[in-house]
């Protein structure tokens, strides 16, 4: 009997042992319900209140980008396979605007509500930005197609991507410049993926970029093995002379210096929905595969900031 309790006692403490060898400290979630990212903030979790959205034009195939003035809330949505947009009143409960741009004969991608003067569209070329106003004319075009950054091999176009949800645009220095996340023309297709900054501080006066930060060392950035591409871009919000970034398949929240373009720190903020990241796929995964990867498995979405 004796000998059967030390045999099971060496299997449990092998099998424990080759866990931790393959675990991945960035796969799992955190339990503290406080952390300091400068100043100690409580995480409360709890479900926020459904707002039901329901007018004739609603699209299932859209983008979506939100304007906050004068204590009210405006949606703009933009079809997927269409010209059509539409801007809603969401305090009033009406749409605004259902228009169409008849200025340009692509459909655009992600788009950024500034102001009802200023609304981003970004381009299937993602070189390129139209901003037009709220009647669908444009007021600007804005071309970085010249534009390169170190790291980028030849050929790799400059550009926000213009079908995610992380190319939406922020503006600082009283709008005069814009911070936005750079698309590389592959992320896997890099050998050394720290080299890699996918956040952009752009001066479109001087159509230069002002600095290139965001350096990631998470699991993305170790190991020979495969997410989709939208997997691998940040959620991006301001505060104060602050940016916080949030990636999808990452439970940290990491805080830059917008003087410095210097990580401040970073503290684990996991949900409590989800206990473990998802293992990222082999590089010889099927598309079977990576399609049950993104309808299964579970990540986080855009990070807002709000003092209370």
């Amino acid at each position: 009997m004796m000998k059967q309790l030390i045999y099971l006692l060496v299997l449990i403490l092998i099998s424990s042992g080759c866990s931790n060898t393959d675990g991945n400290k960035y796969l799992e979630s955190c339990e503290n319900l406080e952390t300091d990212l400068g100043y100690t903030v409580g995480i409360k979790r709890s479900p926020l209140e459904r707002i039901e959205i329901l007018p004739k034009h609603f699209k299932r195939r859209a983008y979506y980008s939100v304007l906050e003035k004068n204590e009210n809330w405006y949606i703009l949505e933009t079809s997927m396979d269409e010209l059509n947009f539409t801007i809603y009143d969401m305090k009033n409960g009406e749409i605004l605007r259902h228009d169409s741009l008849q200025t340009i004969d692509v459909t655009v991608g992600q788009t950024t509500f500034k102001s009802f003067d200023s609304i981003y569209f970004n381009m299937p070329e993602r070189s390129n930005l139209i901003r037009f106003d709220s009647a669908g004319i444009i007021k600007e075009k804005i071309d970085m197609s010249a534009l390169k950054l170190d790291w980028m091999v030849d050929g790799s176009p400059f550009g926000l991507h213009n079908s995610i949800s992380q190319g939406n645009i922020l503006f600082i220095n009283q709008g005069n410049r814009m911070v936005f996340v750079n698309n590389p023309f592959d992320f896997w297709y890099y050998s050394d993926k720290t080299k890699i900054k996918l956040i952009v501080e752009y001066d479109p006066s001087s159509n230069t970029v002002v600095s290139n930060f965001g350096e990631r060392k998470n699991f993305m950035t170790q190991g020979d093995f495969e997410v989709p591409d939208k997997y691998t871009y940040p959620y991006l919000t301001l505060a104060d002379e602050n940016l916080y970034a949030s990636y999808p398949l990452d439970h940290q929240v990491y805080k830059y210096d917008l003087n410095t373009s210097e990580l401040v720190n970073s503290a684990c903020v996991s949900s409590s929905n989800i206990k473990r990241l998802p293992d990222p796929l082999r590089k010889s995964s099927s598309s079977q595969e990576s399609i049950n990867f993104q309808i299964s498995s579970p990540s986080y979405g855009q990070i807002n900031f709000l003092k209370i």
